[in-house]
């Protein structure tokens, strides 16, 4: 047997080497296609070919790690958001749109109110022009928002008519005919007309 030195190979002489022909016996190999190039690149690149312990474990240390990170980012935000113990920090722009946001849904509000209940709804209803007499029976009405928001336009006319009844016998010096009454109760006791 003779050891083939680069030496050898660069000779400008020719040299000539005999070869034994050494034959190996393998394991069959089970050859698996994937369905696209894509997928088989996928396998590839992801392939584990490290056969140190320590490379192995280093991986799947770094793996867990990352699991563990991503779960407790999960569960933090998912107690913030149902009020968890924690309180998020807000930036000075973040605290102006929250503030923003309360003041759009309030003035939302405002519209919806002001839409059903006006002084030209009550023009229609009662015989009040003036514009003093308006805002002092208005006032003398005293509905809240919610009450407003929640009653639908026809019973709110016919309160508006029974308020100015009563506004109109106080006015007059005659007192109320009834003890005092919300407006729900008015509404529970008005006579209900069937066609």
């Amino acid at each position: 047997m003779t050891v083939v030195s680069d030496s050898m190979l660069r000779s400008v002489h020719i040299c000539h080497f005999r070869m034994d022909p050494l034959v190996y016996n393998i394991v069959e190999a089970n050859v698996y296609p994937f369905t696209t190039y894509k997928e088989f690149k996928h396998q590839f690149v992801n392939l584990d070919l490290s056969k140190d312990k320590n490379e192995i474990l280093r991986k799947n240390l770094n793996q867990e790690s990352l699991i563990a990170a991503y779960e407790g980012d999960r569960i933090w935000r998912e107690k913030n958001k149902t009020g968890g113990i924690g309180a998020p920090i807000l930036t000075p722009r973040e605290k102006e749109m929250l503030k923003l946001k309360e003041i759009v849904a309030r003035e939302k509000t405002k519209n919806q109110v002001y839409k059903k209940y006006n002084a030209e709804i009550v023009r229609k209803v009662t015989p009040i022009t003036s514009d003093d007499e308006m805002l002092e029976f208005m006032n003398f009405c005293n509905f809240s928002d919610d009450y407003i928001l929640n009653t639908n336009a026809y019973d709110l006319m016919v309160i508006i008519a029974r308020k100015y009844e009563e506004y109109r016998r106080l006015k007059e010096g005659r007192g109320s005919d009834k003890k005092e009454s919300s407006p729900g109760e008015i509404v529970e006791s008005l006579p209900v007309e069937t066609c």
